[in-house]
């Protein structure tokens, strides 16, 4: 699997073990820098410093990077409000190195208890103090599984489906405010179904058109719409 990468002023971060680092890639190239640390090896791919439409009167070409990627390396994309976040023992920034190191530490933890940890340690950090920007954090693990092969929903969850397939079918997924409005009124105390549910409302986000229809025909029945 290959990842493409141009940065407007913004930088990519990857994780993966030491032993799968193929190091060749990296040397000798101003946009990349490797961290290592335990079992882990952070990539750093530096963005352009340039802005979209920072000067219209000129052509300037953005840097695309291919990078190989292997199976569970995590990808990281955050703005600055995480690391410019006010806190600590002495009212200071968190700095990027501080969540360099944080993300190592991660490492091993599922997705979701990333997410979790993330989160508190942001708040731990944060303290009395207001936010001082807006965060976002974006973390991707590669995995060759798919999770849509895992679905299989019992005959009364797709019955219990079929009335909000009906306004689902008529929408495309370009029309993300629809469809989460219809995700809403989904409450079934189902866990395959809410874990229907969730990846749905993943790839609407994602405007993955394929997964969209993939999910969809797996909550249709033989008799149904």
């Amino acid at each position: 699997m290959e990842l493409q990468f141009a940065g407007a002023s913004s930088n990519l971060h990857i994780i993966r073990a030491n032993n799968k680092v193929e190091n060749d890639q990296f040397t000798n190239n101003e946009f990349f820098k490797v961290f290592q640390k335990n079992d882990y090896c952070l990539i750093l791919v530096k963005g352009n410093r340039l802005w979209i439409g920072h000067d219209y009167r000129k052509t300037k070409l953005f840097k695309n990077h291919k990078i190989k990627l292997f199976e569970n390396d995590l990808i990281y994309m955050f703005t600055d409000g995480y690391i410019d976040q006010t806190g600590g023992k002495n009212n200071s920034k968190y700095l990027i190195s501080r969540f360099r190191n944080f993300l190592f530490g991660m490492q091993g933890l599922d997705m979701e208890a990333q997410r979790f940890a993330l989160s508190n340690e942001l708040e731990s950090w944060k303290g009395n103090n207001n936010q001082i920007d807006d965060i976002t954090v974006l973390g991707i693990k590669i995995t060759s599984k798919s999770v849509f092969d895992n679905i299989e929903l019992l005959i009364s969850d797709k019955e219990y489906l079929q009335p909000f397939l009906i306004h689902l079918d008529k929408e495309t997924i370009y029309n993300t405010g629809n469809i989460l409005e219809i995700l809403s009124k989904i409450t079934s105390p189902s866990d395959i179904v809410q874990g229907w549910k969730d990846l749905l409302r993943e790839v609407t986000y994602a405007f993955d058109e394929e997964k969209y229809n993939k999910l969809i025909s797996i909550a249709r029945i033989e008799t149904g719409i």
